[in-house]
């Protein structure tokens, strides 16, 4: 089985970015923190909501 990818939910000024970690872009961006975690659609991947001190609010995992 692979590694999973790693998705981050990430607020930014004017809502969340969606980024893959250890990327510095956004893959997407969103108005509200639901809509950004809904990168799970990726499989197998986790998703970590990020704080606004870059600390980890709360991590998914929808490995198979």
């Amino acid at each position: 089985m692979s590694e999973p990818m790693i998705i981050e939910a990430v607020p930014i000024f004017d809502g969340w970015a969606v980024k893959f970690q250890g990327t510095r872009s956004a893959y997407s961006t969103h108005d509200s923190k639901d809509e950004a975690t809904l990168a799970q659609s990726m499989l197998p991947s986790a998703v970590k909501v990020l704080k606004e001190d870059g600390t980890v609010e709360t991590e998914l995992d929808f490995a198979e």
